[in-house]
Order: structure tokens, then sequence, then C-alpha cells
């Protein structure tokens, strides 16, 4: 028998307890509020139970809000992921708007995310944060969307990659790894770490394989990370920083992840070349959202060249040829870039603004992988900024040409 005690909330851990509560309420002469007075049955009910509060009858609920968190009978968190998901929803747009309409910049939005709208995705994830939720992590993706301004049609990898956003589940991941770590560094004589020594004790006996019981999901995810040695000792070596271990490990585990959905998609043939960390772009924050819209839809495969609109209309690769030269050559990123004889004059004078304001002399005789990471990719020796505003110069001009042979 326990009991939970929060302000002037009571959670009674036994039917027997309320017995001795009404005593205690009487002998010392308080009421207790009927109405938010409720029992709930968690695992197999027998028959109809009645529950009494002296002589009051008590209502039998399926589902209890409890220091915000709603608990129910079968702990399947449906409703707490849906009320968690609606306020967190309400404040994404609040932040959109103010950033799109205020004109706040990248990195405050994105300070905002972590500050008031990620915690409320991740209140009380130390206890449910094993479930699979591809809400919370749409959530993430359709603010990174509004952020670079691209559409639907813009893959998660390439919202993921250009502003460095990890998985949501991996943040829970740490909440989860960083109670544990404060479980098995409580006094023996809490609540607490009594019941996790007994969950664990039961968890090991039915061969790790229980996967209702906490401890599973704890061990799981320290096994994921390679990191099982310290679940089996819970200890740490000197000077080991725990909760930076576990950040290190999940931001690769993540970026691994990221590469690999990568090689899965066609469209982002170019963008794989030129992105291979997991990291926020300098250009996200430098450039105004209209510049940055034209970077990120040019790097990301979702734009409107050929290659891109052949493959809504389900034209083989082949046949997406250029409209604008009449070459038979594929109209591609590199192609618009590098190739097309049409932006010749603007292509020459991008060059030549390279050479004098960069210093970078030979830019025109480098071979194109090269080229595409220079121009739209890493970059060139701290050179990345002015490159980039001649190549979105660049850019407005050749598309003012290809409108011409494209309406």
């Amino acid at each position: 028998m326990s009991l939970l005690l929060f302000a002037d909330d009571i959670v009674l851990v036994a039917e027997k307890m309320l017995e001795v509560v009404y005593k205690y309420s009487t002998k010392f002469r308080f009421r207790f509020n009927r109405e938010k007075s409720n029992v709930m049955i968690f695992g197999k009910k027998r028959g109809e139970p009645k529950f009494y509060l002296g002589e009051s009858e008590l209502k039998v609920i399926q589902e209890y809000k409890y220091l915000g968190v709603v608990l129910d009978e079968n702990f399947s968190w449906k409703t707490h992921l849906r009320k968690i998901l609606d306020k967190a929803r309400k404040r994404t747009r609040a932040l959109c708007g103010m950033g799109i309409r205020e004109g706040v910049s990248v990195k405050a939005v994105l300070r905002g995310w972590e500050v008031l709208v990620r915690p409320i995705l991740e209140y009380g994830a130390e206890i449910w944060g094993e479930k699979k939720w591809k809400e919370g992590e749409n959530l993430q993706i359709e603010l990174g969307r509004r952020l670079l301004g691209v559409s639907k049609m813009t893959t998660k990898q390439v919202i993921q990659g250009e502003l460095g956003l990890g998985k949501i589940s991996s943040r829970r991941i740490i909440l989860r790894l960083r109670f544990w770590n404060k479980i098995i560094k409580m006094k023996k004589d809490r609540l607490v770490y009594k019941i996790y020594k007994q969950r664990r004790e039961e968890f090991i006996k039915g061969e790790k394989k229980d996967k209702k019981n906490w401890c599973y999901w704890t061990w799981k995810h320290l096994k994921d990370l390679h990191l099982e040695h310290i679940w089996e000792k819970e200890k740490f070596e000197k000077r080991t920083n725990f909760d930076n271990l576990v950040k290190k490990a999940l931001r690769r585990k993540d970026e691994e992840e990221w590469r690999e959905e990568m090689e899965k998609k066609r469209k982002l043939r170019l963008y794989r070349r030129i992105k291979t960390r997991l990291v926020l772009e300098d250009y996200i924050v430098e450039l105004d959202r209209g510049k940055r819209r034209q970077l990120t839809m040019l790097r990301g495969g979702t734009n409107y060249l050929r290659i891109e609109r052949g493959r809504w209309l389900g034209e083989r690769e082949e046949d997406r040829v250029c409209n604008v030269c009449l070459c038979q050559e594929v109209e591609d990123e590199k192609h618009f870039l590098l190739a097309c004889p049409m932006y010749v004059g603007e292509r020459a004078e991008m060059f030549a603004r390279i050479r004098e304001e960069c210093e970078l002399e030979y830019v025109e005789s480098m071979d194109e992988e090269w080229q595409l990471n220079i121009l739209i990719g890493i970059g060139w020796r701290g050179r990345e900024r002015e490159i980039r505003d001649i190549v979105i110069d660049y850019i407005r001009k050749a598309n003012e040409i290809r409108n011409k042979y494209t309406r």
C-alpha cells in the first residue's frame, strides 16, 4: 500500500487505503471533494467492483488526468498524446505566424520551438516515450516546411537536413535515459527506486522479453546505442557525462538513419552529393525567406525544372529534356547551373564575379562535382556567403529567361 502526494492532490495506490484515509479525515475534521474523487482500475477487471469513501460510492472511470498526464486503464496514452498534440499545434501556428509576419529570424523561431513547443510534445515522455508517434514527428517537419517556404512535395529529409533537425523520438529517449540515470542514483528507501528495482528483477527473470515492463525499453535504447554495459553495471566511468554520451550517440544514429532514408529517394540525387551532415545550413539564417526558398528548392530537388515536373506527369527520366535550349539534354539542376546554352551570358558573369570577388581563379576549369559543391554546396574557404549571393543572382536572371520559354 502507498500514496502519492502533490500539493492538495492525493493518489492512493491500494483499495484498503480508502478506509484509512477516510478515518483520518474524520479524526481531523476535513472533507474530500467527492466529485473529484474517482477510482481507476489498471489491468483486468473482475466483475463490477464498488468502492466507497466513507458512505459515498466512488465512480469508476476509464481515464484520469494526474499532474498533466492523462492516464487510461490500458496505458494506451491515446488521449494524452491527442491533447498535447493539439496544444503544440496551436503554439506552432502562433510561432510560425510571428516568424513570417513580424520577420523574426529563423534562429529565433527554432529556439522558440525548442522552449515553447517541444516541451509540450515531450511532457511525461519518460513513461510513454517508447510509443511510435508519427504525428509528433510530422509537426516538427511542418514547422520546418513553413520556415523554408517550401511545398509538401519537398521531402522531410531535405527539411531535416537544411535545418539540422534530429528526430522527436530521439529526444524522448534522452529524457527516458536521463530519468533512469536519476533513479539509479536515488536513495534506496525511495519508493520510485524500490519499484524500479522490483521491475528490473522481474524483467531479468523474464529473460528481457516483457515489452510492457518499463525496464525493457530503457535496456533496449541503451543496447541500440551500444551502451548496454552501463545498464548491466548501473555505473559510469569517472568523468563520464552520461547525458552528453547519450546525446552524441543519438545524434550519430539520427544522422545514419537520415542518410539511409535519403538513399531511397531518387529525387535527392543531387542533395546526397552536396549534403552529408545533419546541421543547420548557414544560408537558412543569412538569406531572406524568398531567397532561401529558391536555394532550398534547387538543392532539394523539388523545383520547376523538367526533371521534377516530368516526374509529376509520369514521364520517363530520359524524356524530361530542356524545353528552353531544345538540345535534348535532361533539364536537371546540373544542366540549369552549368550547361544550358541559353544562360551562357549569365553563367559567364557568375563565374567572372566568383573569380574577382572571391579570388577563386580556376572555378570554370574544375570538374562539375566540385563546381556544384562550390556553387550550392559547401562553398569555398570562408567565401560561402559571397558565392551564395552571386549564385542567387544567377538563378534569378536565368529564371527570367526560362520563364519566357516555358509559360
